[in-house]
């Protein structure tokens, strides 16, 4: 199946601090608050959809997915909002990862509408192709993305129905097989973590099951490779609420498991022998959505946000205190139930934000929720200085500068510059240094390079200066412009005979060094071989091909090009070829009907698809001046079969696109009132 579509939602962002009910000493969270009209949005991915540096958001609902795309970094957050696919139900819950391994994030997604379904939905341009994993996904069930076997590949884990727990193994070209981990399970809803549990370097699964017609149990399975999954018992219980969290969170090395018991959040901390003890954290009536850790103030210990209904649906953050002490510090109230929590650093800063939805079945409303972590102001005034983003360099050293932070004492920064904006090309330079500015050296020529400087905190957090992760750039030139590099000519080829009515002149792509330069390629040609008498008749920049038509017939001609740079003189080819002509309108125009037509219109295109001739008719109900011409997608002209007056009639025309490529063209007849377009599809 496939799915392009992109239309406009109303999105309105609002900045929420005041909604805080209690500020912290530091400010920890800013709100930022996108409400959706008309959607409904149940779960969401934080990722850098559109490769533009800036971490964009994929919500799913009853519209399918809608992708919030930011637009200019963290002051302020603001996205611009489009549908990338409707699937025709609901979509509560959204993965991704790179399933084909084609370098380009795919999606998963869970159908919860007339069916219950899991889909792979691999990414093809703004397209879409679906991959069904199953269709008897339990209801609310929730999807994991890990990689169960250890092959580097994206794996998926899901409820597959009311009594199984499947994954499905990913063979990397697009295709899966399916694993059943757990026999007889019963509902799990949002209950499933993968960690590897007991350190052996295998995942694992913490499943609670919590169906209201079975007790309730939390369990964990040990993947044993080539043997079943192995279960162990952590609780049994009436009441395990939505929501499991599986974290170190007294920091000892061992996975703890953090979950929802009769409405008190507790923790089962693990001794290192997968032996658990309860301790109930928090007792005030809270019936969670989802749990997440993290240590969010930078003090060295693990945090929490929790989404729950405590006298109403609310977004809690609860500081530990140390010694597995929680005060809660933060609350922010929901229009609507809050959906499960995702994490990540969404405006650049350094630091982790969150994020999540808040939307029920049948609102009129949805609303994206940010919490935009503010930990990282306390290094306000942190910046770069010179080089400018984006500048022009004319020297063999540059010297960096910054400005150092406000409230950081003797920090240690780290400078790095790289011809890479990923810092991972073998031009990569690192220094530390005590002091605001340093000389870059060695430099390379010719060439965009990126830095960014850095110190690290107290806990040893990265601290990116402007609060961003992403480099500034400039560009290293010499004073001398250079002339563009040597090239040959490929087609008409020596000695070879061509139609005159369309000719592609080819030739090879030459190389400019000097920064924002640009190659235009001409094409002469001659009757005589020292080209003394050029003429040109044709050029094009940015291709390393130019289409010319109507050439003299039944010549012999020689041709070069010229590549003409913005400034110097250009370099001419290495060499010059000659080609000949044959005759004139060898593509024909007759007229094939005596009866005169009734409607201004190309009549029909056979063979289409072609290879390599096709017969194009068209019809005139009158004598009329008009063209009839061949386009590339591009719009770029290719081929003119008709032009000037032409009688009454049905016609007919040759098309040979033996000097074409394989793909989609389209032909455009043309009077001056009237216009027909046919597409022609060449298959070589």
């Amino acid at each position: 199946m496939r799915i392009k579509e992109l239309v406009s939602l109303t999105v309105t962002v609002l900045m929420m601090t005041g909604m805080m009910t209690k500020v912290l000493a530091q400010d920890q969270f800013e709100i930022v608050l996108i409400t959706v009209d008309n959607a409904k949005l149940f779960d969401l991915a934080i990722i850098d959809w559109n490769d533009d540096g800036f971490n964009d958001i994929i919500t799913t609902g009853d519209d399918g997915m809608v992708l919030l795309a930011q637009q200019n970094g963290p002051i302020p957050l603001t996205f611009e909002q489009s549908v990338l696919h409707s699937m025709g139900r609901s979509e509560p819950s959204i993965n991704y990862g790179d399933f084909n391994q084609d370098g380009v994030i795919d999606l998963v997604t869970q159908g919860n509408g007339y069916i219950f379904s899991l889909a792979v939905w691999y990414r093809n341009g703004d397209e879409f192709d679906e991959y069904e994993l199953t269709h008897f996904l339990s209801d609310n069930a929730r999807s994991v993305v890990a990689d169960i076997n250890n092959d580097n590949l994206p794996d998926v884990v899901a409820g597959a129905t009311n009594t199984e727990m499947k994954w499905w193994e990913n063979l990397g070209d697009g295709e899966f097989i399916e694993h059943i981990v757990i026999p007889n399970l019963y509902d799990v809803d949002r209950n499933l973590e993968v960690v590897d549990m007991n350190g052996d370097g295998n995942l694992d699964l913490v499943v609670a099951q919590n169906s209201t017609e079975h007790p309730h149990y939390l369990y964990w399975y040990e993947q044993v490779p080539g043997e079943d999954w192995e279960r162990y018992l952590i609780k049994t219980s009436f009441s395990i609420g939505l929501g499991t969290e599986v974290v170190d969170l007294d920091m000892d090395g061992d996975e703890d498991v953090l979950v929802d018991i009769a409405s008190n959040l507790t923790l089962f901390l693990n001794d290192g022998e997968q032996s658990f003890t309860e301790i109930v954290l928090f007792e005030d009536n809270i019936t969670t959505r989802d749990i997440e850790a993290f240590d969010f103030d930078a003090d060295g210990d693990l945090d929490l946000l929790i989404t729950a209904y405590m006298n109403g649906e609310k977004v809690l953050y609860l500081e530990n205190n140390g010694d597995l002490e929680f005060e809660i510090l933060y609350e922010y109230e929901l229009s609507a139930k809050g959906n499960e929590i995702r994490l990540g650093d969404i405006d650049g800063d350094g630091s982790i934000d969150a994020a999540l939805c808040a939307g029920e079945y049948g609102a009129d409303t949805s609303s994206v929720v940010i919490l935009q972590n503010q930990i990282s102001h306390r290094f306000e005034g942190f910046s770069k200085i010179t080089p400018l983003d984006h500048s022009v360099l004319v020297q063999d050293t540059v010297v960096a500068s910054w400005t150092p932070p406000s409230e950081f004492e003797n920090p240690i920064y780290t400078l790095t510059w790289s011809t890479s904006l990923g810092f991972d090309s073998e031009f990569t330079y690192e220094v530390e240094t005590e002091d605001t500015s340093f000389a870059m050296t060695p430099l390379p020529d010719h060439t965009r390079v990126y830095w960014n400087v850095t110190f690290e905190d107290e806990v040893n957090r990265t601290i990116y200066s402007d609060h961003a992760i992403y480099p500034w750039s400039f560009h290293v030139d010499n004073e001398t412009a250079e002339q563009p590099g040597q090239f040959g000519l490929v087609s008409p080829r020596d000695g070879e005979i061509y139609t005159p009515n369309l000719i592609a002149f080819i030739f090879e792509e030459t190389s400019d060094i000097d920064f924002q330069d640009t190659i235009t390629y001409e094409v002469w040609i001659d009757r005589n071989d020292d080209l003394s008498d050029a003429w040109m008749v044709g050029e094009r920049s940015g291709i390393d091909r130019v289409f010319v038509h109507n050439l003299p017939g039944e010549e012999t001609l020689y041709w070069t090009v010229h590549a003409r740079d913005t400034n110097t003189e250009g370099t001419w080819a290495n060499d010059t070829l000659m080609f000949m002509t044959s005759a004139l309108n060898t593509i024909e125009s007759i007229n094939i009907d005596a009866s005169l037509p009734t409607a201004f219109e190309i009549h029909s295109v056979s063979p289409n698809p072609f290879n390599p001739t096709t017969t194009i008719s068209y019809d005139l109900p009158e004598s009329s001046t008009m063209t009839l011409k061949v386009y590339d997608l591009l719009g770029h002209e290719v081929a003119v079969l008709v032009e000037g007056s032409v009688t009454a009639g049905r016609h007919k025309v040759v098309l040979d696109g033996r000097r074409l490529g394989s793909g989609i063209y389209f032909v455009e007849m043309r009077t001056a009132i009237h216009r027909s377009t046919k597409k022609l599809v060449l298959m070589k």
